[in-house]
């Protein structure tokens, strides 16, 4: 298997490893700590934004981004989060 495949497979089976479980995919990967607990932090990231973009769709989507940034001063240095998008 590789990487990705490897990550996909116990991610199925857990999304939230334990730091015992992240080693043994260290070993079995050659990545470290910091890389696998990233992977799987960004892989429910997206997997939370594609369901909410399958319950409310785009642009409801675009609508509640929107509110949820309507009441900050227009100075404020900030990123929207992450867009409807397949990959």
């Amino acid at each position: 298997l590789c990487i990705f495949q490897y990550l996909k497979q116990f991610y199925k089976q857990n999304q939230y490893p334990t730091l015992d479980q992240k080693k043994e995919i260290s070993r079995a990967t050659d990545l470290e700590i910091v890389q696998i607990s990233n992977w799987f932090k960004n892989r429910r990231q997206r997997d939370k934004t594609r369901l909410e973009c399958a319950q409310y769709g785009r642009p409801q989507m675009m609508q509640l981004q929107t509110l949820a940034y309507s009441n900050l001063p227009l100075n404020m240095n900030i990123s929207m989060p992450y867009s409807c998008k397949s990959e």
